[in-house]
């Protein structure tokens, strides 16, 4: 909670925080060292009542549910645990059933997509942001302005979160003695 306050005094945009949110009372703490949201993942797929819990206790409005979207074979697996565990159940029934139970925002993310800097998976996007009504960001994919512009040009979604594309672009700034930055 001491990095969330010191980040949240120093931020002047709203802050989401995830990873290990299982409880109410980690929601709480967060809530209280500055967030302004929380994602939840594993422990939505583990308990779907915690996201109505939740969404009760503190408005569906500060809870966002990350759907981490993995591809196998031309099937959609969700998956927990960052990634260890996959759920057999398709990415699109999985957000209507998060939206049924009050989650208010819903982080879409294509893994097989994550770091590799070759665009968003639209179609996935696409299947999910246009078939529920709650918002809907796409994460995963990003490597160039155009990218960003393409999901948000050509499916339904709210917003895009972005990370390594953040990360390369700041760093290009920098000379660095590599040539070879992450996976790019």
């Amino acid at each position: 909670t001491k990095f969330i306050s010191r980040t949240a005094k120093n931020l002047y945009i709203p802050l989401t925080v995830g990873g290990g949110i299982k409880t109410i009372y980690d929601i709480e703490k967060a809530l209280k060292a500055g967030a302004d949201k929380v994602c939840i993942n594993s422990a939505a797929i583990d308990n779907i009542n915690f996201i109505k819990k939740a969404s009760r206790v503190y408005g569906s409005s500060t809870i966002s549910v990350g759907l981490e979207c993995i591809k196998i074979k031309k099937k959609y697996f969700i998956s927990k645990s960052s990634g260890r565990d996959l759920v057999d159940i398709s990415p699109l029934e999985w957000a209507k059933k998060l939206e049924d139970n009050g989650a208010g925002e819903i982080v879409i993310t294509a893994v097989n997509k994550e770091g590799l800097g070759e665009g968003f998976d639209i179609s996935l996007v696409n299947q999910i942001s246009k078939n529920i009504s709650v918002p809907t960001i796409a994460h995963g994919g990003a490597g160039n302005y155009k990218h960003i512009f393409d999901v948000i040009n050509k499916s339904a979604i709210t917003g895009v979160a972005l990370s390594s594309f953040l990360h390369y672009e700041a760093a290009k700034l920098f000379k660095l003695k590599k040539k070879k930055i992450g996976n790019y």
